[in-house]
């Protein structure tokens, strides 16, 4: 089985006309306006409670609770959406529809923080902090990225492998999926904020399958998570998921549907994301923060008031502020730095910090790092609107000497056979209600 991440990029950079890109805009915009209105009716007519008749029990992380679809709803469903007019059917996805519900701790911006992934590094450390099966991920184009403004902001297309556990890795080969992904927070009509992340599977010319290069199964998805911050609550976020995969292939639909929940809960941990790397920006950008007890004598631990010198309790620094401390109130973080930028790599770093260096810090407003950690180009220049001059992007992309004819080229550098003409993608035909997208406002400062 080949070794990920691979040492190279599997597909060129996808340069889509504006005609293209303006489609691929609407269909973000379809699927995350009907993810909207499932929200509003789970949210009014159910009063947020889930109907045991329609949805089954499948699993739990924490506080997200996870169910399938029973079939019998499928089939009630089904019979339903075909007396109007139908643009897919349910035989285009085997298994059936997951909803996830539940709450997250920390604020709406700390939450989609920690899910933004404006390059395939912060790809790949989400995946390490999630727990997740993601082994390598490569941004194709970005067409709407982070500014100022609009600092968790992306829209683009992606690609992505999702390896299995070693018990299923031997008998199931990798996944891999394309596709168009918004995130953001965004402005409703009754002046809510409303975070979300879209995925939804497109079919690109330019990004063939890879299974008879790289043995990997193409699958398909479609997912959108939707966060709310609770008004009663300014630290606890509710979430609402609803998601469909085709795992394509020879896999056991027990098998698929659990690795497709496991999958399509990436987000559970969004709060642990979004400390782990506020928490590398400060020691990346140190700003020394005042020691805990500097009035405390050198001898005893700032923390416990011990003495330092107890055998159990060998003395350490926080990498933060410098306060010397006892071993047991040291906390050991494993922390994560992008590499050099465009690359996938990330440096795993071992620190220990204080409890109140890792409490100021988580502390610390989400908005205001990702705009620090746009002014310092971490997701590279400050990104445009569409149709703006294109800045010279440096995600995780082969970067060409001169423009590329994709349509005449010979391929991805991994990928071999591929036809020398492509047709070109046919976004419009993807499903969705049509509506217009309502424009992202901006953040207040």
């Amino acid at each position: 089985m080949k070794k990920f991440p691979l040492p190279r990029e599997a597909f060129l950079p996808v340069s889509l006309s504006l005609e293209e890109q303006e489609a691929l805009e609407a269909l973000a915009g379809r699927q995350l306006a009907l993810a909207e209105r499932q929200l509003d009716q789970h949210v009014q007519r159910d009063h947020s409670a889930v109907d045991t008749r329609r949805w089954k029990p499948l699993k739990t992380r924490e506080r997200i609770a996870v169910f399938r679809e029973r079939s019998s709803a499928a089939f009630h469903r089904q019979c339903h959406r075909r007396s109007q007019l139908q643009s897919e059917s349910d035989e285009d996805w085997p298994l059936p529809q997951l909803l996830a519900v539940g709450t997250l701790d920390g604020t709406l911006e700390d939450v989609v923080y920690g899910i933004h992934t404006p390059t395939a590094a912060h790809v790949m450390a989400k995946a390490i902090i999630s727990d997740d099966e993601v082994v390598d991920a490569q941004v194709l184009q970005e067409l709407q990225g982070a500014t100022v403004a609009h600092p968790f902001r992306f829209l683009g297309l992606k690609w992505l492998v999702k390896a299995h556990p070693a018990a299923m890795g031997a008998v199931v080969l990798p996944r891999d999926v394309v596709y168009v992904e918004h995130t953001g927070i965004k402005r409703r009509a009754d002046g809510s904020k409303l975070g979300h992340l879209l995925i939804h599977s497109v079919d690109l010319p330019q990004c063939p399958e890879l299974r008879r290069e790289l043995g990997i199964v193409r699958a398909r998805v479609s997912s959108c998570v939707l966060l709310r911050q609770r008004e009663n609550d300014p630290r606890r976020v509710d979430v609402f998921m609803t998601g469909r995969v085709a795992a394509q292939g020879r896999v056991l639909d027990s098998l698929a549907l659990l690795s497709t929940a496991n999958g399509l809960t990436y987000f559970w941990k969004a709060g642990v994301c979004a400390q782990r790397r506020k928490l590398a920006w400060r020691l990346q950008h140190k700003r020394k923060l005042p020691p805990a007890g500097a009035s405390v004598s050198p001898a005893l631990c700032p923390l416990c008031l011990k003495g330092l010198d107890h055998a159990f309790r060998s003395p350490t620094r926080c990498e933060m502020c410098g306060v010397r401390m006892c071993s047991r109130c040291s906390v050991t973080q494993k922390l994560l730095f992008p590499g050099a930028f465009g690359s996938k790599e990330t440096h795993l770093v071992t620190v220990e910090l204080c409890a109140p260096c890792i409490s100021r810090t988580t502390e610390e407003d989400a908005v205001a790092i990702a705009r620090q950690e746009i002014r310092a180009g971490q997701y590279g220049a400050l990104t445009s609107p569409r149709g703006a001059t294109q800045r010279n992007r440096a995600f995780n992309v082969v970067q060409p000497r001169r423009r590329v004819d994709l349509a005449a080229s010979a391929g991805p550098p991994v990928t071999k056979n591929q036809l020398p003409s492509q047709p070109r993608a046919d976004f419009a035909a993807s499903v969705g209600p049509t509506r217009r997208r309502d424009d992202e406002l901006p953040m207040s400062p």
